[in-house]
């Protein structure tokens, strides 16, 4: 890591103009340097504040050093690099595809409105229909195995701070979801030779968090978590709608 630039020195007083009295960002990190049979140990903090309001600086972020008093700029890269780490497990749904007996797809047309169709059910082991929805749309099967393969093994680009309820512009609530996805499993048995009913799996797909950027997202084994789904994930599906499966 290193300064783009040096700004000034401030006091404690002066932090708030870089935005850095409660910064966005801290990283910490602890180091440990061992001479002979002296083992000393040194944290090094550094605070992320406002994004930096200087042409020059091309979008980088005023930092500083935790008990020093010289604010920096920070690269723009850096910055992001270090907002969209994640340290825990991304993955957040996970299942067998081929135990997916039903899907049910929520989708908002390009008006609005919202289409509680196709409901997709599997035909055979290797196929499927539509039980409902799509109009004369000819099916393509390689779609519904396309679009289960990619929601069966989701990991999110990173989870946010924020949780359910989401704030409104994130649409991951009331009647402008963008879209909402069910999985419905096979029947299974217990160990008794009993009926268990079929778990469903949900996932909920709000807005773009930015242009071209990830999308808000939360599911049914994370409850009140939101995380980032990748744009290529469900991307081409938003932008078809129902014709995303279509032969046609």
């Amino acid at each position: 890591m290193h300064a783009e630039r040096w700004v000034r020195k401030v006091g404690k007083d002066g932090l708030a103009e870089f935005g850095l009295d409660v910064p966005s960002i801290t990283v910490s990190v602890t180091h440990k340097k061992k001479e002979g049979d002296k083992e000393e140990t040194k944290t090094f903090a550094i605070k992320i504040g406002n994004k930096s309001r200087v042409d020059k600086d091309k979008g980088g972020y005023y930092a500083i050093e935790e008990g020093t008093d010289l604010v920096f700029v920070l690269a723009a890269s850096l910055e992001k690099t270090l907002e969209d780490a994640e340290f825990r497990d991304r993955q957040v749904l996970k299942f067998e595809p081929k135990d997916v007996k039903e899907m049910k797809v929520w989708i908002l047309s390009k008006d609005g409105v919202e289409t509680r169709d196709p409901l997709f059910e599997r035909e055979g082991e290797t196929s499927w229909k539509v039980k409902s929805g799509l109009g004369k749309i000819i099916l393509d099967t390689r779609r519904v195995d396309e679009l289960i393969d990619k929601f069966s093994d989701l990991k999110c680009v990173r989870y946010l701070t924020v949780k359910m309820p989401a704030p409104k512009d994130y649409n991951l609530e009331g009647d402008k979801v963008p879209l909402k996805i069910e999985f419905v499993m096979k029947d299974t048995k217990d160990k008794e030779g009993k009926e268990v009913k079929a778990a469903t799996h949900w996932i909920t797909i709000g807005a773009p968090q930015e242009k071209d950027g990830p999308y808000y997202g939360t599911c049914s084994t994370m409850p009140g978590m939101i995380f980032l789904v990748p744009a290529n994930v469900v991307k081409s599906l938003l932008d078809a709608n129902t014709a995303y499966f279509s032969k046609n």
